[in-house]
């Protein structure tokens, strides 16, 4: 029988913890703390999502310009939404909480022999960050993350890992250990603030498979970040302003939170009829939920989240500074502040780990159907070493030294999509303004994402009509990295023929990454909501 051999290595190989009470996989244990963290997420999603289709649908009626907009909408009500936005946190502070909590479980067991003195000082840890992000209100995704998932993980760690781990053992995550910090060591004389824009050209939009990832993260990262973001990242937030006397000092007020994306909602005309009985309830909506209250007194101004009274500040001092004031303000409302720390800290170095894990388990259980899977997973980890430092070859391709302005018109005719990338980057990079010369409407077209990219990203400094005719082009890209890069150069060239065409893409895109790029190019070009009082 030809297949014998394979059949009963896979028997083997999911068989082995059974046989031998010191071998152990860490994947399950990661994949099933991912996946409660996915369920989190996607929960955390999905409820963040249907309070900012409130927001938008209040400020919708109220006559402003939302963004996200109504073509936004189907996918705020999704549920596949929310579960696509999941992804990030699982990847993110579900990759970190899950090998912490592993880690001090696995401690626990085999090197502290289960000892309830060092079990308390092992929770204290996770009681302080359920603490920390309930400090400024009760925050129930962002504690389950600290409970829940380190709860489970440390369960299957106690009941699924040996008491004792013997040489062996001991070897093998000694030689993990060993291969991770070579990566994290071979990638980090790339650290800079070129390096994920460079692994983004270079390794993603490089092949299909990088592309279709990048979309993603397009698509669908803003939904997941909107849940967790302080007041001042938010684009646009409402506001209301209460027992203002004064309709010349009440417009002052209302002109200065609208330039910094606070809107204000019932503060709208008189209407009749069903309109009113709407608006009245859209009102009291917005009462019980704004960001911002805004109540005058005795030459001072009380500042309120919600219900609650947050700061009080004299009316001069609050138009003198209000970009001061209103970060303040954001500051102390700002629940998530501990949340996000950890979960970009997670991203940051839990992420590649669990990717490391995630790929030698794949590529042992691979290798186990014709090795003994002892030596399968030797091998899988120095594979995993060698498709890490492989992907540095592009990268450090693609942060070679300064090109020099003599070299950028062959560049720029090179062959090579690579060359063009670098000579449009450094074009980019030049604090002047510069004439681009012949050629762009070739590049307009050009059949690589990264050379579209960058050519919307160097015409910011570009004289010239051709430039702006080719931004309004590349701002109807099917891809929506070319089309934000051609809004925020629309943005930064500071020519104002350009806001109707801004106003349009907005209203007709349904991409909410687009439609941001739109409404901070709108705002640099020096258009601003309407104010209705």
């Amino acid at each position: 029988m030809p297949f014998a051999p394979v059949i009963e290595r896979v028997v083997y190989f999911t068989t082995m913890m059974k046989s031998s009470p010191s071998r152990f996989h860490l994947a399950p244990i990661v994949s099933t703390g991912l996946v409660a963290a996915y369920i989190v997420g996607s929960l955390q999603v999905y409820a963040s999502n249907a309070h900012l289709l409130k927001t938008v649908t209040l400020l919708a009626n109220a006559g402003y310009l939302t963004v996200p907009n109504r073509l936004i909408a189907p996918y705020l009500k999704s549920l596949a939404t929310a579960l696509m936005g999941g992804v990030f946190f699982a990847l993110s502070i579900g990759a970190g909480v899950t090998l912490t909590a592993f880690l001090m479980a696995l401690t626990w067991k085999t090197i502290g022999r289960r000892k309830k003195s060092l079990a308390v000082l092992l929770a204290l840890p996770w009681i302080a960050l359920t603490a920390g992000v309930n400090l400024k209100g009760v925050s129930v995704f962002p504690s389950l993350y600290f409970t829940l998932v380190p709860l489970l993980v440390a369960a299957l760690t106690l009941r699924f890992t040996p008491d004792r781990l013997d040489r062996s053992a001991w070897i093998r995550m000694g030689l993990h250990g060993a291969l991770v910090l070579i990566l994290a060591a071979a990638w980090s004389t790339q650290a800079g603030s070129g390096m994920f824009i460079t692994i983004r050209d270079r390794l993603l939009l490089s092949n299909p498979v990088g592309i279709g990832v990048n979309d993603f993260y397009y698509r669908y990262t803003l939904y997941p970040a909107e849940a967790f973001k302080s007041l001042h990242q938010k684009m646009l937030k409402t506001c209301r302003l209460h027992g203002f006397s004064d309709p010349v000092s009440k417009r002052k007020i209302l002109r200065r939170l609208s330039a910094y994306n606070y809107l204000a909602l019932g503060n709208g005309k008189t209407r009749s009829g069903a309109a009113a009985a709407s608006a009245s309830a859209d009102n009291r909506a917005a009462r019980a939920s704004v960001d911002l209250t805004v109540s005058a007194g005795n030459d001072t101004l009380l500042l309120a989240n919600g219900s609650r009274p947050v700061m009080e500040i004299s009316s001069k001092e609050f138009l003198e500074k209000t970009a001061w004031v209103l970060k303040s303000f954001s500051e102390k409302c700002d629940r998530h502040l501990l949340f996000r720390q950890a979960t970009f800290l997670s991203l940051l170095v839990g992420f590649p780990i669990v990717l490391y894990v995630g790929l030698q388990f794949l590529l042992a259980g691979f290798l186990s159907l014709f090795i003994k899977p002892g030596a399968a997973a030797v091998a899988a980890a120095l594979l995993c070493l060698v498709a890490g430092t492989s992907m540095l070859i592009p990268v450090r391709s693609g942060m070679d030294g300064k090109i020099t302005a003599d070299r950028i018109p062959a560049l720029l005719q090179s062959e090579k999509w690579q060359d063009r990338v670098a000579a449009l980057k450094a074009i980019a990079g030049q604090k002047k303004n510069r004439e681009f010369g012949t050629g762009m409407q070739t590049l307009t077209n050009d059949p690589h994402i990264p050379v579209r990219y960058w050519l919307a990203r160097s015409l910011a400094r570009t004289r010239g009509s051709r430039a702006h005719t080719a931004l309004l082009e590349l701002m109807g890209d099917p891809q929506p990295i070319v089309a934000c890069q051609a809004l925020y150069s629309l943005g930064r060239r500071r020519d104002k023929r350009a806001i109707n065409a801004i106003l349009y893409q907005i209203s007709h895109s349904d991409h909410w990454y687009v439609q941001w790029y739109g409404y901070n190019a709108l705002k640099a070009l020096g258009w601003r909501q309407k104010i209705s009082i």
